[in-house]
């Protein structure tokens, strides 16, 4: 649908800014890189928000804590919205390893309605199982599935595995479409 936005209107900084993001799980460095300077180059389409926004994503590739300090700031400055908290806990806990200090910005954000419950409540449990929480893992996980939020289901499944809960494990991958059979044993 981006890539039909963009076809549509070629000066559509948010459509590529999302294509970005895309690439960016996928591993296509190339792409992003492409993508974040088409959304660049278009910056005059934005609104305030989504340009701070641009400026985080695009700080990412080559300055993550300056990336940090724009979603930091998003979530300051528009607490309603998860995008900001969201995507300081992601990058603060995948790119720069500081979790706890990811977890100390998207915790608020569980406690209130936004636009990302299941997403930022997913993210929550990866960093309470990275940090051994497995209580509140477990919990964000479920609130994460009741929101039909569900991830890849591995870091849920992880979640019972680390404290040898197997049969726990087995169920939460089951119900993944991808892990389905589940008979060979997890141990």
């Amino acid at each position: 649908l981006f890539k039909e936005a963009v076809r549509l209107d070629p000066d559509f900084a948010m459509a590529y800014l999302q294509l970005a993001f895309m690439s960016y799980l996928e591993n296509d460095a190339v792409e992003t890189r492409r993508n974040l300077d088409l959304a660049l180059a278009n910056r005059e389409h934005l609104t305030q928000r989504e340009l701070l926004f641009l400026e985080g994503a695009e700080a990412t590739l080559a300055d993550p804590a300056r990336s940090l300090e724009k979603f930091r700031l998003m979530a300051t400055l528009y607490p309603d919205e998860g995008r900001g908290p969201y995507n300081y806990a992601y990058f603060a806990h995948y790119d720069l390893l500081r979790s706890k200090d990811g977890l100390a910005v998207l915790e608020p954000l569980l406690q209130t309605k936004h636009d990302r419950p299941g997403s930022s409540n997913y993210q929550a449990g990866v960093i309470y199982l990275a940090l051994n929480r497995f209580p509140e893992a477990l919990a964000a996980f479920e609130r994460a599935d009741s929101f039909g939020i569900y991830g890849w289901r591995r870091e849920f499944a992880e979640a019972y595995a680390a404290q040898r809960q197997f049969t726990d494990a087995e169920r939460v991958l089951a119900q993944h479409p991808d892990f389905g059979d589940t008979s060979a044993s997890i141990e």
